[in-house]
C-alpha cells in the first residue's frame, strides 16, 4: 500500500462511513473531508467525526456477529431454509 493515513486504512477496512452525511452535518464539502481523510489537510472535527463513525460501525458489526446463529440448524430455522 502507498501511504495511507491511519483513518484511510481503517475506512477502507471497517467501511460504513458515509462522507455526505459527515459534510452536511459539519458543512465541509467532500472532497475536503477527503483531503482530511488522505492527510492532505488537517481537521479535528472531521477526524473525531470520521473516528465516531468508526466506532459505530464496529459495534454494530460486533452485535451482528454476537447475534448470529451458533449452529447451521439454527441458522437454517430462522431464514426458513429450503433444501435444494
Amino acid at each position: 500500500m502507498k501511504n495511507e493515513t491511519y483513518l484511510q486504512r481503517e475506512v477502507k477496512f471497517w467501511g460504513g462511513v458515509d462522507f455526505g452525511k459527515i459534510s452536511q452535518t459539519l458543512g465541509f464539502t467532500q472532497t475536503y473531508i477527503y483531503m482530511v481523510l488522505t492527510g492532505k489537510r488537517r481537521n479535528a472535527a472531521i477526524s473525531s467525526e470520521i473516528m465516531m463513525c468508526l466506532n459505530r460501525r464496529k459495534k454494530e458489526l460486533k452485535q451482528r456477529l454476537l447475534n448470529e446463529p451458533t449452529n447451521l440448524k439454527e441458522r437454517y430455522e430462522q431464514e426458513d431454509y429450503q433444501p435444494v
